[in-house]
């Protein structure tokens, strides 16, 4: 028998068997239930405590798909903790310093994902290039990539400041996946180069190896840039297959986290080819998910309750 004090850590396998059997939102309370009894230590008392940690990182789905940024930055932190515990072949300092690049991933593709306020994106670009340029030569891209997602949701939020966007270039040494350098052209006003850029660009996929730039998959910023393009058919084709079905559930998928984004969109390329049926159910799966979301999230949730409007008008 494990002591009491272990106890609430099994709330996270819990929670990660309601994700698999789709109850998110049992996952979600369960989730809120055992984070607040299960201190970083009690995850280290376990034999098999690296597993434990990705459940706890599993949480952050759940958390992260009802908009409550708060839990899930706690959990992202949690399992930070839980990682310096670990006894492992790695000096102090270092092992420190790979811990924070770690959470500042999570959190960058958090933040990004559900299009949360440019300032928490900022802040964590910031320290993220910070230490990848202080890192040793052969790390420093692979520091600056795993942040990429931060620069890409600043770019994206109100103003499309590219600022970010060149600091990456920089420090990388490589240009943007193809869908971002669509993006960043039609915010310049050439059109013809984007259509350019997406035309060449091969299908992306959740596994492609410069997913973290996105939210996870490029596909959302690459239905993005085609809707810009009025190629809304397109859109549609792109987010066919974007459903929890599909997202993964063990660890943190940020999917979870982006899917109101990605129905909002969806939704606005069905509006546009006149199915206004299948524009409705993506702007009401919107507001049933993100009705009760941290109040920065819920500009999303305004739009879909306009796009219901404006169907609810065109039809009368």
């Amino acid at each position: 028998m494990y002591p009491d004090s272990v106890q609430p850590v099994f709330g996270f396998f819990d929670a990660r068997a309601q994700l698999v059997s789709g109850d998110v939102q049992g996952a979600a309370q369960t989730v809120r239930q055992a984070i607040a009894h299960a201190p970083a230590d009690a995850f280290v008392t376990l034999d098999y405590a690296p597993e434990a940690r990705s459940e706890v990182m599993t949480g952050v789905n759940a958390l992260a798909y009802y908009g409550d940024l708060d839990g899930a930055t706690e959990l992202i932190r949690l399992s930070r903790e839980i990682n310096l515990l670990l006894p492992e072949a790695v000096d102090s300092i270092e092992r420190a310093t790979v811990a924070e690049a770690w959470e500042l991933g999570r959190l960058a593709e958090l933040f990004s994902g559900t299009g949360a306020a440019p300032s928490r994106l900022r802040a964590v670009w910031n320290r993220g290039a910070e230490l990848a340029r202080s890192a040793r030569a052969e790390r420093k891209a692979s520091v600056a990539r795993s942040v990429a997602s931060a620069a890409v949701g600043v770019f994206m939020a109100p103003g499309a400041d590219t600022t970010l966007l060149h600091e990456l270039r920089q420090i990388t040494g490589r240009p943007l996946p193809q869908p971002i350098e669509g993006l960043v052209a039609l915010r310049r006003g050439d059109s013809a180069a984007a259509r350019s850029l997406l035309d060449s660009a091969s299908v992306p996929t959740a596994t492609s190896k410069e997913a973290a730039y996105g939210w996870g998959d490029l596909r959302p910023l690459q239905a993005e840039a085609l809707f810009e393009l009025g190629e809304y058919a397109k859109v549609v084709e792109v987010l066919r297959d974007f459903d929890p079905n599909r997202f993964g559930t063990r660890g943190f998928d940020v999917r979870w986290a982006a899917l109101p984004r990605v129905r909002l969109l969806r939704g606005a390329a069905w509006e546009q080819l006149g199915q206004r049926q299948l524009a409705a159910t993506e702007y009401r799966a919107v507001v049933e998910q993100w009705g009760t979301a941290d109040a920065e999230l819920l500009g999303i949730v305004q739009a879909a309750r306009a796009g219901l409007a404006r169907l609810e008008g065109a039809r009368g």
